[in-house]
C-alpha cells in the first residue's frame, strides 16, 4: 500500500501523527537549552544628538551632516548610517571586524569634542557619548569564558 493511499484512507491517524510531531517540536523548542550560540559583539557604535526645536531638515543640515563628515575619517569605519528626525539625530558607525571599539569610541569622543569646540554644530544641540551595540550571550558561553575555555 502506498503512502498516499494510507493518508487518504486514514485521515484521523495522519492528523494525530502530525499533532504529536508538532507537540514534540513545541516541547523541544521550549525545554531544550540553547548552548551552542557563540557570544559576539558586533563592532557598531552610535552617537545620538538632540537639537531641541529643530525640524528634520535643520537637524540633517546643522547636526547630522557635520557629524558624518567628522566621523567618517576615523580609522576602521566600514559604513555610516544616519537618521535625522525632529529634535534628534542618530549616527550609527559600523566598523571592520577586529577593530577595537574602545579605541574607536575614544576617537569618536575626541572628534565630538573638537566639533563642539569649533562651533560646527549649533550650541543648542547636545550629544551623548558613543554607545556600543551589544549582543546578549548565552549562559554556557559565559561559563566557558570564566573557566578559560573561551580563549
Amino acid at each position: 500500500m502506498s503512502f498516499v493511499k494510507l493518508v487518504v484512507r486514514r485521515p484521523v491517524t495522519m492528523l494525530m501523527i502530525f499533532v504529536v510531531l508538532i507537540g514534540l517540536g513545541i516541547y523541544a523548542v521550549t525545554r531544550v537549552p540553547i548552548d551552542l550560540f557563540p557570544s559576539f559583539n558586533p563592532p557598531i557604535l552610535s552617537v545620538s544628538t538632540s537639537y531641541p526645536g529643530a525640524g528634520p531638515s535643520e537637524v540633517e543640515r546643522d547636526v547630522t551632516e557635520p557629524l558624518e563628515a567628522a566621523l567618517s575619517g576615523i580609522s576602521g569605519v566600514d559604513s555610516i548610517r544616519s537618521t535625522s528626525a525632529e529634535n534628534s539625530s542618530q549616527v550609527r558607525l559600523s566598523f571592520l571586524w577586529g577593530t577595537d571599539t574602545t579605541e574607536a569610541a575614544n576617537d569618536i569622543r575626541d572628534r565630538l569634542g573638537s566639533i563642539f569646540r569649533t562651533g560646527r554644530i549649533p550650541r543648542e544641540s547636545t550629544s551623548s557619548i558613543p554607545t556600543s551595540t551589544q549582543s546578549s550571550a548565552s549562559r554556557s558561553s559565559d561559563r566557558a569564558r570564566r573557566n578559560g575555555a573561551g580563549k
